[in-house]
């Protein structure tokens, strides 16, 4: 793409990197001081300021000053001290608190515990083997403890089962060659993998009823055809390793195909369902190829970055070049957003804009919104989310948007008050019970409901005949229920009467709410699935995905619905089928069934003739790549079969604030949450037509789940159905979502949360990196490294080979021509080297290459010296779980440049004599 990275070195240290895009403008550059022993003292960002190490004298990093936020501001300030082995036993955090972390004499990692940390103890067998792990309710009390406990072969050391608290968990057996023969979950279903010669999974069944999965793989060991329960896809790639194409010939997407196009680059251009030309979305790229713009028809979304820095400062959004909404972002200089706003064209609409606040700690204050009214959250000493309390612009509360939380020492919600009249007091408590597997199994529904909305002030507003408080054009209504018995089935009538004169206009608003019962029962299958609330009872299958809902027996018979999901292979959800329960039988109410493009929705489409509801146009999601994030903050545009296409705005947290109409520039839809996502506000005519609300999630209206990609979320628990696939790797509680803090957190999957400060975590987070690593801010691993020889065999550097390959041929030896500055990106999930605090990190980023061809005539061989530059991530330190690096299979995005080279040596056979094909061994 003609961009290009200028590195100064002197003494073999590098003192600048640079970058430039195609017209020689700098797009970022880092400066690097040292001091007088050759350590790296000083870091300096050409956008955020210097971030500085401190030294002891056994040159151990004790401290690091990160860049002050705002100028005046203090520079942020962690200090690590370590034991006489060198160990880091203590980190001061950002805020001055402490965490502890303690190691057994072997050096493995046995106790931590101490601020923003659930404390935990780890005990190892005599190979070194985690063991156990225990947790606390109450550490202090020392009591509430929950131990899970890992058992391994005494022979050949697999695992062989995984125990919790209550006595059950899954068990593993093996083959003689040592791979994965069965899984068997507690509640004993059994899953059986097959493998080919080569060691990959070929097919997966399952003892329940779950539909197996088959799978077929090219030479180059890619996917090539799946059989799933959805039917059979065929994946065709280019000869770089792009996805061309996902179709389905058969089953439930049969006739469906995904189509992607791609430049000279490598770089994705276009997107597209095969039967429906509306779907296709085309992008385009600057100079350094950040995304420059997304098409979709006659609508387009346009990019503009931050001077010096990847993070995006504009999203201009028009159609047929028309501007309709123009979404503007500003940030601190440690890469946290400070202000979001998204200010739609047309006339009478409200700007759906957020200013935030950020302590020491990282954590959001507090936002202020466009009409002055500002929501306020503390903290407490593990970084839970104590209280969300919205004010007006007066200071005022706003009456029924008051909440508090208190939680157990491991994340269990202990309370949760909500609601709050005029002066913030008077708020209705829950009170939950949990077990020792961290299960909620019981809450307490307070007798009352809030009900809010607006109305022109001049009317007089009335909830099922009693009178609301009031405060400019805000109405809040306290109903009271009678649920200690039962659930409700409940009528809500709001009334809004407005004077004029002898006639008076009169609107009318009667709709049902499903109230549990208090106290609301949960319950659980051996394997931590939840298959019982106080409305819902819930099956899964045989990889613990939620198949279906049914209302339970004794809920009120007008509230009745079935909801049936079917799922591929890769655990993505496509199909959807509701049904409600009329005149003794069950009816379908919709149908329908979901075409991604990866994780990303691409299309939602009636499964009667497979027509187009709605489609989806996305962009960068806040990682700043297409999918880093999950797709949070991606969606730019929504496209209804009825309703026309609609931009989307967010907050800084990714959850749908607002859509405006591409036709006229009018908001049609917007909305407010509490901390935990539960809706408060959501008005316009598109506010329940758009599926994405919460953290861009879609949600399901029957229920309020909110479907993440391998989990469902309950706002209003505040937390997860069933455990976290990845275990301990997404956090401690398996059931905890985002160590409740969703104010300044996310969840891209349903997996792991995503660190503090969202957009900037990554320049935040390098003095974190730079200690874990040992890495300065550039790393030459030198010619046939261990580091050189593990990237060699990475499908970037295959990409490499292969424009080396593909250049010559047919060509004769003495034709051969090296290649230089090829340019290309990570584009598959995940890239693992050698390196890395706990062995192994994992890379996404960009990349430039040469080879030189070094000719052997005498033997007719092609000695090729690769040259490799990676300016790219550490993502396994990406969600903060320090300082153990883990290693998960989600994209991540870049550090603030981090340029490591790799040099590698290849022999290619080639012919000395006439023209033939190519061979190569490396």
């Amino acid at each position: 793409d003609g961009s290009y990275s200028v590195t100064t070195n002197q003494y073999g240290r590098a003192l600048s990197i640079t970058q430039r895009d195609s017209g020689g403008t700098q797009i970022g550059q880092t400066l690097f001081g040292y001091d007088e022993h050759g350590r790296q003292k000083f870091m300096t960002d050409a956008r955020n300021g210097t971030t500085t190490n401190f030294f002891d004298v056994l040159d151990r990093i004790v401290a690091t000053a990160s860049p002050a936020p705002a100028t005046g501001s203090p520079s942020p300030r962690t200090g690590y001290r370590f034991d006489t082995k060198g160990q880091v036993t203590i980190v001061t955090n950002t805020d001055n608190t402490l965490v502890y972390t303690d190691f057994t004499s072997h050096g493995s990692r046995s106790k931590m515990y101490g601020s923003h940390t659930y404390p935990v103890e780890y005990t190892y067998d005599y190979a070194g083997r985690m063991k156990t792990m225990k947790t606390w309710q109450d550490y202090a009390g020392n009591s509430g403890t929950v131990i899970t406990t890992w058992n391994y072969d005494g022979y050949r050391g697999f695992m062989t089962n995984k125990v919790y608290a209550d006595g059950k968990g899954p068990g593993y057996i093996y083959t003689p060659a040592g791979r994965l023969y069965q899984r068997i979950w507690a509640r004993g279903t059994v899953t059986t993998y097959t493998t080919n010669a080569a060691g990959d999974v070929s097919n997966i069944a399952y003892s329940d009823g779950t539909s197996s999965a088959a799978y077929f793989y090219d030479r180059l060991g890619r996917k090539s055809t799946i059989f799933d329960g959805a039917g059979i896809h065929s994946l065709r790639y280019d000869v770089f390793g792009n996805l061309t194409s996902e179709t389905n010939s058969s089953g439930i997407l049969a006739g469906m195909a995904v189509i992607n196009s791609y430049d000279n680059l490598n770089r994705r251009v276009a997107t597209r369902l095969n039967t429906d030309t509306g779907t296709i979305v085309n992008y385009g790229y600057d100079g350094a190829s950040r995304l420059l713009s997304v098409t979709n028809g006659v609508n387009t979304a346009s990019y503009s970055y931050v001077a010096n820095s990847p993070l995006v400062s504009q999203i201009e959004f028009k159609q047929s070049g028309n501007a309709r909404m123009t979404t503007i972002k500003s940030f601190d200089y440690l890469n946290r957003l400070t202000l979001i706003t998204n200010a739609a064209s047309g006339s009478g609409s409200e700007n759906a804009a957020f200013a935030y606040a950020n302590n020491s700690a990282n954590q959001r204050t507090s936002i202020t919104n466009a009409d002055g009214s500002r929501w306020a959250y503390s903290y407490d000493a593990l970084g839970q989310v104590r209280s969300g309390r919205k004010y007006w612009s007066d200071g005022t509360p706003v009456a029924g948007q008051q909440f508090d939380y208190t939680f157990d020492d491991i994340g269990n919600r202990k309370t949760a008050a909500g609601g709050g009249d005029e002066a913030g007091t008077h708020q209705r408590l829950q009170n939950y019970t949990v077990n020792n597997l961290n299960q909620y199994t019981q809450r307490t529904v307070p007798g009352y409901l809030d009900i809010l909305g607006t109305a022109t002030n001049t009317s007089t507003i009335t909830v099922n005949h009693a009178s609301t408080s009031r405060k400019g054009n805000y109405y809040r209504g306290e109903v009271p229920l009678a649920n200690s018995a039962s659930a409700l089935w409940f009528s809500i009538t709001n009334v809004a009467v407005l004077a004029s004169g002898t006639n008076d206009y009169v609107t009318n608003c009667v709709d049902k709410v499903f109230v549990p019962g208090t106290p609301e029962i949960f319950r659980y299958d051996a394997d931590g699935n939840m298959t019982n609330d106080g409305r819902w009872e819930l099956t899964w299958d045989g990889e613990n995905r939620l198949t279906g809902l049914r209302s339970m027996t004794g809920a009120p018979v007008a509230s009745s619905n079935r909801l049936t999901f079917a799922y591929d292979a890769k655990g993505r959800r496509i199909s959807k089928v509701t049904e409600t329960f009329v005149s003794g039988a069950w009816s379908i109410t919709l149908s329908n069934r979901f075409v991604y493009d990866d994780w990303n929705l691409l299309a939602e489409l009636n499964a009667t003739n497979n027509a187009v509801i709605n489609s989806f146009m996305w962009g960068l999601d806040l990682s700043g790549t297409m999918q880093g994030a999950g797709g949070v903050g991606g969606p730019l545009g929504i496209t209804t079969t009825n309703a026309g296409t609609h931009f989307v705005g967010y907050d800084g947290n990714g959850n749908v604030a607002v859509l405006v109409s591409a036709n006229s520039g009018t908001a049609t839809a917007n909305y407010e949450y509490d901390p935990f996502g539960n809706v408060l506000r959501a008005t316009g005519p598109m506010a329940l037509l758009n599926p994405f609300r919460f953290s861009t999630k879609y949600v399901d209206d029957e229920s309020g789940f909110n479907y993440y990609g391998y989990r469902f979320y309950n706002a209003l628990v505040g937390r997860w159905l069933n455990r976290d696939p990845i275990g301990e790797a997404g956090g401690v509680n398996l059931y905890c979502q985002i160590v409740n803090n969703p104010v300044t957190r996310f969840d891209p999957y349903g997996l792991t949360d995503w660190g503090d400060v969202i957009e900037g975590w990554w320049d935040a987070a390098w003095n974190t990196f730079d200690w874990a690593t040992g890495h300065s801010g550039s790393t030459d691993y030198g010619p046939d490294s261990v580091q050189s020889r593990q990237m060699s065999q990475s499908a970037i550097a295959g990409q490499l080979r292969a424009a080396f390959l593909k250049k010559n041929k047919d060509k004769l030896c003495n034709d051969w021509k090296g290649i230089s500055n090829v340019r290309t990106r990570f584009r598959v999930s995940h890239e693992v080297i050698v390196d890395g605090f706990n062995g192994t990190a994992e890379f996404v980023g960009r990349a430039s290459g040469d080879v030189i061809a070094k000719k052997d005539l005498v033997n007719c061989k092609i000695n090729a010296e690769f040259h490799f530059m990676n300016t790219t991530s550490l993502k396994s330190l990406l969600y903060g779980k320090w300082p153990e690096s883990w290693n998960v299979t989600l994209p991540g995005f870049p550090f603030a440049n981090w340029t490591q080279f790799y040099t590698w040596n290849e022999t290619f056979d080639c012919n000395c004599c006439h023209s033939t094909g190519v061979s190569g061994s490396w």
